[in-house]
């Protein structure tokens, strides 16, 4: 299995942010026995997200995004995604009583923003999200006879990091059958 990884988000872009989602999923894939071919770090632009995914889905099976789910006005990931495969948003009455319960546990009413999160592309499965508001979402769909899977999940570190393990990777071993593979660092000195 091939896999390539986009980080979207300008902040990366500006070296606001360092893109350690990226290393971080590499070696958590390569540890499982995926092929990552790729990293890319995409500003928040529909149009290139759209288009970058086209490439992504030519050269590999799995395509991991993390970013661009939240709820500020350039998070367009979904919205880029909905586009790319010719779906319509819509809500999750289950992301948004979540995403509600997350708000009164801290005695707050949940701003209006907050309730695109809860909007799905059609056909997508949401990937409960316990750390934050935003979910991740799977997608399994066959292009030119080939299974492909697609995973959105949030760029904020600890949330990314919490669904690749809770959901991600198990669901991973259990569709593809991964291996293990294993790497050695030799470290030698006046040869």
């Amino acid at each position: 299995m091939t896999a390539e990884i986009l980080a979207i988000g300008d902040e990366l872009l500006i070296g606001q942010v360092v893109n350690g989602n990226a290393a971080w999923l590499g070696e958590r894939l390569t540890l499982a026995g995926i092929d990552v071919s790729r990293h890319v770090a995409l500003g928040d632009d529909p149009d290139l997200i759209a288009a970058e995914l086209e490439t992504a889905f030519g050269l590999a099976d799995l395509v991991i995004v993390t970013g661009g789910l939240g709820a500020t006005h350039d998070d367009l990931t979904r919205s880029a995604v909905a586009q790319h495969f010719g779906v319509e948003l819509v809500e999750d009455p289950k992301v948004r009583r979540q995403i509600e319960q997350r708000f009164t546990a801290r005695v707050r009413s949940m701003p209006p923003q907050n309730q695109l999160q809860a909007l799905v592309p059609e056909g997508f499965e949401v990937l409960v999200n316990h750390w934050g508001t935003a979910p991740g979402l799977w997608h399994t769909f066959e292009r030119d006879g080939l299974d492909k899977v697609l995973v959105l999940m949030p760029g904020v570190p600890r949330e990314m990091r919490n669904l690749t393990d809770a959901h991600v990777m198990p669901r991973l071993a259990k569709q593809r059958g991964l291996r293990t593979i294993r790497h050695r660092t030799l470290m030698t000195a006046g040869i």
